[in-house]
């Protein structure tokens, strides 16, 4: 993430962490059902909370937030254990 990025995002960033997650994602994995439902919020509000629940098994949780943006065509921009929060810009009208 860029600096300007981060400058730009601070004060929206923080008010998404005090905001319950939008996405959790539990035993059914990474699955298309999931992707969409990202790319859904994603077009709502640029931020987006993803929880990821005990029962989510993985062998490399950084690969799969990697797999997660790269499937939304979003950015990382704050990962806290096992709660990411990950950015796309809207199209404003």
């Amino acid at each position: 993430m860029t600096t300007n990025l981060k400058k730009k995002l601070k004060n929206r960033l923080a008010a998404t962490w005090a905001e319950q997650a939008k996405v959790h994602v539990g035993k059914n994995g990474l699955s298309e059902t999931l992707f969409k439902e990202i790319s859904n919020q994603l077009e709502l509000k640029d931020l987006v909370k993803i929880k990821f629940l005990q029962n989510f098994q993985t062998e490399n949780f950084d690969a799969d937030i990697k797999k997660i943006c790269k499937k939304t065509s979003s950015t990382l921009v704050g990962k806290r254990g096992k709660v990411i929060i990950v950015y796309k810009g809207i199209k404003r009208d």
